[in-house]
């Protein structure tokens, strides 16, 4: 059995089921059936650290940074955490000394390195591997800066140095659409070679086609990503368009319309059980994701998918499909008419059944399980 060390940045990452981390964790998960025992490191920005058996074959080491003394030190820490944490590690390389003495003291134990999304960079860098790395992108992160942050600011310019090292330092990478690679292939001249390994969803049980045809309820998921805090609110003049149909808003996004003059039919839920997120997808008409910006595979879609849920939305948010895809289970809406104009359509019986059926078809292809098992094919074909 191999014995495989990974690189996070994010110390609960294991605790997380919105957005990236599951991406993360799921992949991670995929040596657990082989047994090939497996390292999960992340840093500690808080002080609090250490060691937690998440599988028989998983541990999860949390390490301390270097302690700082100056209280003008421990302040720009803080801040550099607060407002990205990948980035945070990149440019706080220096104060992670003790850690990257315990890395190396236990580096030659492993066969293989994986480093997941961008802060990694910041643990290893100084630290010589002579073992195989696997790097995990979840976007183009740099193209991603740039709509969130603006070609020129320090935080886009930090974001394109890592990237551009990891694909620099690692044997492989992985990325989860054609839209991604495209964007590392006109940004990177030189990188290593990429693998399409896209985001995926659990397969649920008891799922019947059409069977919530005569619901009223639209579902919305999204974490605090400021993407989905903007398609949260572009939901507010569908829901008044629409006083028939109450829409559900869950997760760090719905937060931001607290604040916000929303219609009744508006529900602001904020973080919700496992149990009542099940319940509102398997209860609801349609889910929509009206995002303006973005990339990869929305993982939120694939979840829907998975309960054949007929998906109103934008182009942008359905980035990741295939064309055939996109034409057999999403109604592309890039604007509150033609929304409203979807949710409407998707009223008729049959057409709603049919995009239903089609949904679940589509979802086998992106089953966890089978992704994690290319995945796990994939990172042990490069050890000898």
């Amino acid at each position: 059995m191999a014995k495989i060390l990974i690189f996070s940045c994010n110390p609960q990452i294991f605790g997380s089921r919105y957005g990236g981390a599951e991406r993360s964790t799921k992949l991670f998960e995929s040596f657990i059936d082989r047994g090939d025992q497996v390292t999960v490191i992340a840093p500690s920005w808080n002080g609090r650290y250490g060691i937690t058996r998440m599988a028989p074959n998983i541990r999860f080491m949390v390490l301390a940074t270097d302690t700082l003394r100056l209280q003008a030190e421990i302040d720009h820490q803080r801040s550099l955490v607060k407002e990205h944490r990948e980035v945070a590690a990149w440019e706080l390389t220096d104060n992670l000394t003790d850690m990257k003495k315990r890395i190396n003291r236990m580096k030659d134990e492993f066969d293989l390195v994986v480093l997941d999304y961008l802060g990694p960079i910041g643990v290893i860098e100084g630290i010589e591997f002579n073992v195989p790395i696997v790097y995990i992108s979840h976007n183009c992160e740099a193209a991603l800066a740039e709509t969130l942050h603006g070609k020129t600011s320090h935080l886009t310019k930090s974001i394109k140095q890592m990237e551009q090292r990891l694909l620099e330092r690692s044997d492989l990478f992985v990325y989860c659409g054609e839209g991604d690679l495209e964007e590392i292939d006109r940004r990177y001249k030189k990188h290593s070679p990429g693998y399409q390994i896209p985001n995926g969803t659990d397969l649920r049980d008891g799922i019947r086609a059409g069977a919530n045809r005569n619901s009223k309820e639209i579902l919305f998921v999204g974490s605090g990503h400021p993407p989905n805090v903007v398609a949260a609110m572009n939901l507010i003049p569908v829901a008044k368009a629409m006083p028939d149909y109450t829409f559900n808003l869950v997760g760090d996004a719905s937060r931001y319309l607290d604040d916000v003059d929303t219609p009744e039919n508006i529900k602001i839920l904020g973080r919700i059980s496992d149990g009542n997120l099940d319940k509102l997808f398997r209860n609801s008409f349609a889910f929509i994701n009206p995002m303006e910006t973005g990339s990869g595979t929305h993982l939120k879609l694939m979840r829907a998918l998975s309960y054949g849920m007929p998906i109103v939305s934008s182009t942008v948010g359905a980035r990741g499909f295939s064309d055939a895809e996109i034409k057999d289970t999403i109604l592309i809406a890039d604007d509150t008419a033609s929304m409203v104009d979807a949710i409407h359509k998707l009223e008729e019986g049959l057409y709603y059944k049919q995009v239903s059926e089609n949904t679940l078809s589509v979802v086998q292809t992106y089953s966890w399980k089978k992704i994690q098992n290319d995945f796990k094919n994939l990172a042990l074909s490069l050890i000898k």
